[in-house]
């Protein structure tokens, strides 16, 4: 737990929007996140709870000192009790009567018009058959849970940046392929219509090229939306308020897939059991419970807990250090007790909770089962999207430079007069549309790659294998 540790100290230290009037990188997009997306700063917040009453936990074992104090002021204090010479009488004794009593007897002094009491009481658990260590332990898993939350949202918000990052790149490459085809399908609206009605194409072909515009027309609407999508999301995710393309620094993208190499599917899977965030939630969660457990195992009837007391008590009747006299009329009182508590039979209530904690164990144990197969599941399932993502991107590749290769043919059977211009423009527009397919399957590619990541190596999501 060294780098939850770690992680959760470095994000009391916000990050500056050094970046906030000029353009994001990626890394700026991430550290911005960090400093204030709102889920984040949840998780944090629930990990100061846990830490604190993890750290109150602790805190049961250790001695408890209380004080107390209380000064009063009387307007009628008690009047002193005298017995003066001879009031009880006289007896004759030696041939005279004597004065009971012979002198004057003060019975009670009475009292100031100030008294006062200081009382100090030390209580110490002794002996609790373990429920304060066990619930000291719980609560050290409950924060631990909490850390691995903190870290597994960072971990998701990170992730979700990436993909969304290079999905922008991406969705502006298409759109920039897109203003390309623009000259092209406003000649080809042209002279598609002038050699229909003229009699060189049939209605058919006329409108094949009707359809080609209509659909990169619905294209751009989509990558629009798309586009405004994104961006959405990554100032929900960022907090960035009126962010653009244009103010997304795109320098770091690196287009050239040969480089991201993984490891084979058996290595993933071990890396996913070792590093999976989740699943190191959902064994803490076990470990939490087995806790919960013994500590309620501790309240079985006839476990007596054992501890021990200690209390002083200052009494006297002139305020502290109100004059000289002051300690001269205190009282100090010292007290020591050992004190045992058990239940001798509560009719099953501590059976039947004891049983409710042994199904939340069972529970966990069923989650951590059903978490671990969804988690490699999914690894396996990415995998494969990644690997057919990369062969579609070698085969849309080598498609558009065929599309290519078969416009430029097309243009020179044109410009030859042998061919018609209506042809070349529609075999430039396959080229083009073959691009913007090899930039779809990039962005799956890149969505595999980051979800496989976040799913084996969630401390450094985003970054390169």
């Amino acid at each position: 737990m060294k780098k939850i540790r770690l992680i959760l100290i470095l994000f009391c230290f916000p990050f500056a929007l050094s970046a906030e009037e000029g353009q994001f990188s990626l890394n700026d997009l991430k550290q911005t996140a960090l400093a204030n997306n709102p889920q984040i700063m949840e998780k944090k917040a629930e990990w100061r709870k846990a830490d604190a009453d993890y750290k109150g936990a602790k805190a049961s074992r250790l001695p408890l000192l209380k004080g107390d104090a209380s000064f009063t002021w009387m307007t009628h204090p008690r009047e002193p009790i005298t017995l003066d010479a001879g009031e009880l009488g006289q007896i004759p004794y030696g041939g005279t009567l004597v004065p009971i009593p012979q002198n004057d007897v003060v019975v009670y002094e009475g009292m100031k018009k100030t008294y006062y009491q200081l009382g100090l009481e030390l209580t110490q658990p002794v002996f609790t058959w373990g429920k304060l260590q066990n619930a000291v332990k719980a609560a050290e898993s409950g924060r631990n849970a909490a850390g691995l939350k903190l870290l597994w949202q960072e971990n998701r918000t990170l992730t979700e940046i990436s993909i969304l990052f290079y999905s922008l790149y991406y969705v502006t490459e298409m759109e920039e392929i897109l203003e390309e085809q623009k000259p092209i399908t406003d000649r080809l609206a042209v002279i598609s219509e002038e050699s229909w009605k003229n009699g060189f194409i049939l209605q058919t072909d006329y409108y094949d090229a009707k359809i080609k515009i209509r659909e990169i027309d619905i294209l751009g609407t989509e990558l629009e939306g798309k586009r405004k999508n994104i961006l959405l999301n990554l100032e929900e995710l960022t907090g960035i308020t009126d962010l653009t393309a244009e103010r997304i620094d795109f320098s770091g993208i690196e287009p050239d897939i040969s480089l991201f190499t993984l490891p084979g599917e058996d290595v993933l899977l071990v890396m996913a059991d070792e590093n999976s965030l989740e699943l190191k939630l959902l064994r803490e969660g076990i470990s939490a419970s087995e806790y919960l457990l013994k500590l309620e195992k501790g309240y079985r009837n006839g476990k007596p807990d054992l501890g021990l007391n200690i209390g002083m008590d200052i009494t006297g009747e002139s305020f502290p250090f109100s004059g000289e006299e002051w300690t001269d009329d205190w009282d100090v009182n010292v007290l020591f007790s050992v004190g045992i508590s058990t239940t001798i039979y509560d009719f099953g209530r501590t059976r039947q909770k004891i049983n409710a904690k042994a199904s939340e164990k069972d529970e966990a144990l069923c989650q951590y089962e059903t978490g671990r197969n969804s988690i490699r599941r999914n690894v396996i399932q990415n995998r494969i999207a990644l690997d057919l993502s990369r062969v579609k991107i070698d085969y849309l590749s080598l498609k558009a430079e065929n599309e290519k290769l078969t416009a430029d043919q097309k243009k020179r059977t044109w410009q030859s007069g042998y061919g018609d211009e209506t042809l070349y423009l529609i075999a430039l527009l396959d080229y083009h549309t073959a691009r913007i397919k090899v930039c779809e399957e990039m962005i799956n590619f890149h969505t595999a790659r980051f979800t496989l990541q976040s799913l084996t190596d969630p401390y450094s999501p985003g970054e390169d294998y």
